[in-house]
């Protein structure tokens, strides 16, 4: 029996993680207490992951589909195969024919997402459709309106003298999926015993270890917190709260941003949420007083038709009370690996759109909810074909039946993953990858999400199950088998000359010469050190703005029309309940290849509807229906009702694609109307 300490990479907390390997396999896992990112805490998810990556859907063989079934089949003859196809559909109707689709699981996977962006630009098409738009996108989209670059900004609740916590499950995610890392917990809870001053308020759609011990814990209807952070702007602008100071030396658009707060006022957004204007005033009055305050997002902020606009709001609410880019507010967290550099190459003003749509690349991704309009709407460009890298279209976007239609239509379907999905049973070609504890890491994508300075390198800890191969070296073989010309494309010559040599480039030496730059460590010493190289405390007080007058713009004329558009989740007499999908936890899409009660799609509502736990319940939208398993849960609202994105339950035919945010093409997944019943 061995030990290893390394860290998880199921989600951006990258938690540090004790592992017992015995027989091949992982037999146990606990939290490191001696990382700084965790301190010990170690989630549901990662635990279950860890011991299940040899569970009965994993895929550990290339599998070709004949008629209606996969059968195996060798690297060679897939590579060639496959190639040879890719090749075909890009000289017959162009580089934009292509599309490259890229899974959330990216994001912890740094060879893994540098190699499939590579993969993209060397072919020549922009058609790189991410994730990222279904739960995060807009808050980078929203920074470089604001700030003239893309960065996803910290909340400093371990100093802020005012926190206010949104959403009602911060205390199991840990501040968000864009808020990643334990030791905010730690240090919120330190400074809330030994600063008697400090005040945490919490506002969500469920009731939480947090909110119990919260000074104020306030009950959202669920969609509305965007409306609640409009309130406090609003209320703070038309009472002169604000830093006359700050807004004066370090901003521009002030009194248009004030224009476009008018609407929404105190005794509006109360009713939209379902809370006295008494408390949107209270809480508005607090956060301009305190010395230092920030606003801790929820997932559930950023995932509507009007996400960009919702995080505008998140800006400007810490810009109105000189907490924009400052300790004690919302800053910008400079890992050991400095990532400003990449996002003003890429900006996403200047850079493509979308052929149907017109949704811009944000970091040079597209929407993936862009699939389905390029693949069914006729004319040039039209997507042919689908190289979908540790992702699941099918069960992870919106509108889930144009989504299989779609998949259906395209010329050729390639899934690359480690376990089975809706996605790989309809794909043609089937690559098997390794999970990670199978592959080579590194911690460099997500630094600037961390409240640590740290950099880490990983080993494998387990040999890859059968034939699986890491997803960066899958990919590298299918540009070689395709060996795209160089002309064509619509990405610049730099970019496609860059793209076609990280394509197939030893990644690893890449990453040493940059380490070097950045005086690092090596990879190899990096791989040494059981918790990576760890320079402590993050400075708070960067004040980076990229924009040619060097100051805060806050009323970017791009989203003029989008707030002037903005209307609050519509009530329906015949779906009297609301809607809540959830991407964390132990029943979330990560972990489809989970056991145990959550697997058979747990729809949480409150115990007050009258539906019997663990029984076969209905959920309807006016999108369509999904079937579950009730589970009763006494913290949510009586109002809420909460489902997974999981293998398990169909999240995506709830959801609808007819609605998306303008600029980041994120659908609703929170706030919609619905009924749930017996069934």
């Amino acid at each position: 029996m061995a030990q290893s300490l390394t860290w998880c990479r199921a989600c951006d907390g990258l938690c540090g993680v004790d592992l017992e390997i015995s027989g091949g396999a992982i037999t146990g896992i606990e939290g490191d207490r001696s990382h700084p990112n965790n301190a010990g805490f170690l989630c549901e998810v990662g635990r279950v992951g860890a011991l299940s990556s040899t569970g009965a859907t994993r895929i550990t063989q290339p599998l070709k589909r004949v008629g209606d079934r996969h059968e195996p089949v060798s690297w060679d003859e897939a590579l060639a195969a496959i190639g040879g196809e890719l090749a075909r559909i890009r000289k017959d109707a162009g580089p934009q024919a292509i599309g490259v689709y890229a899974g959330a699981a990216l994001g912890h996977n740094a060879y893994g997402a540098v190699r499939t962006a590579a993969f993209a630009l060397g072919l020549g098409t922009t058609n790189l459709l991410s994730e990222m738009s279904l739960n995060g996108s807009s808050l980078l989209y929203a920074s470089e309106l604001m700030l003239g670059y893309p960065v996803a900004l910290q909340s400093d609740v371990g100093r802020a003298h005012y926190s206010l916590v949104l959403g009602g499950d911060q205390e199991d995610v840990r501040w968000g999926p864009l808020q990643a890392g334990t030791i905010h917990t730690q240090a919120l809870q330190y400074f809330k015993r030994t600063r008697r001053f400090a005040r945490l308020i919490t506002a969500g759609h469920r009731t939480t270890p947090l909110s119990d011990q919260a000074d104020q814990a306030i009950s959202l209807r669920p969609g509305t917190e965007t409306f609640l952070l409009l309130g406090m702007a609003h209320t703070i602008a038309a009472n002169g709260w604000y830093e006359h100071q700050y807004l004066r030396d370090y901003t521009v658009g002030f009194q248009e941003a004030q224009d476009w707060l008018a609407p929404w006022t105190p005794q509006r957004v109360a009713e939209i949420c379902g809370v006295d204007a008494g408390t949107v005033s209270g809480v508005a009055l607090k956060f301009s007083r305190a010395a230092m305050a920030t606003v801790a997002r929820s997932e559930t902020l950023l995932r509507t038709r009007h996400s960009t606009v919702s995080a505008w709001a998140w800006h400007l609410v810490h810009a109105l009370t000189a907490n924009l880019l400052r300790p004690g507010g919302a800053f910008e967290g400079l890992g050991l690996l400095d990532h400003q550099p990449v996002a003003l190459a890429f900006p996403a003003r200047n850079g493509p759109s979308t052929r149907v749509g017109g949704f811009p690349s944000v970091m040079l991704q597209a929407p993936a909810t862009a699939l389905t309009q390029e693949a069914l709407t006729d004319g040039e460009g039209q997507l042919k074909a689908l190289v979908s890298v540790a992702g699941d279209p099918a069960g992870r976007l919106p509108a889930r039946d144009r989504v299989e239609q779609a998949l259906d239509a395209l010329e050729l379907v390639v899934a690359i993953d480690a376990f089975e999905s809706a996605t790989t049973r309809r794909a043609d070609w089937i690559l098997p990858s390794t999970t990670l504890w199978e592959r080579e890491d590194l911690s460099a994508l997500v630094l600037s999400m961390l409240p640590a300075r740290t950099l880490q390198a990983a080993e494998p800890v387990l040999p890859p199950l059968g034939d699986a191969r890491e997803e960066q070296a899958i990919l590298a073989d299918l540009f070689r088998a395709a060996a795209p010309p160089v002309r064509g494309g619509a990405w610049g010559l730099h970019l496609r000359l860059a793209g076609r040599k990280a394509a197939t480039a030893d990644l690893k030496d890449w990453a040493d010469k940059l380490f070097d730059l950045a005086g690092q460590p090596s990879l190899k010493d990096l791989a040494a050190l059981p918790r990576g190289a760890d320079e402590g405390e993050l400075n708070r007080a960067e004040w980076r703005v990229e924009r040619p007058d060097a100051r805060i713009d806050m009323a970017p004329s791009a989203l003029r029309d989008a707030v002037a558009a903005l209307a609050p989740p519509a009530p329906d007499p015949e779906l009297p309940s609301w809607l809540v999908t959830r991407t964390r936890g132990p029943d979330h899409i990560g972990t489809r290849f989970q056991t145990g009660p959550e697997a058979a799609g747990a729809v949480r509502v409150h115990p007050s509807l009258g539906l019997a736990d663990g029984k076969p319940v209905v959920v309807t939208t006016r999108h369509g229906e999904a079937r579950g398993i009730a589970r009763h849960d006494p913290t949510l609202r009586e109002d809420t009702v909460e489902v997974p994105w999981s293998a398990s339950f169909e999240a995506g035919r709830l959801i609808g694609d007819d609605a998306l945010d303008p600029f980041t093409g994120t659908p609703d997944q929170v706030g919609l109307a619905c009924q749930v019943r017996a069934g």
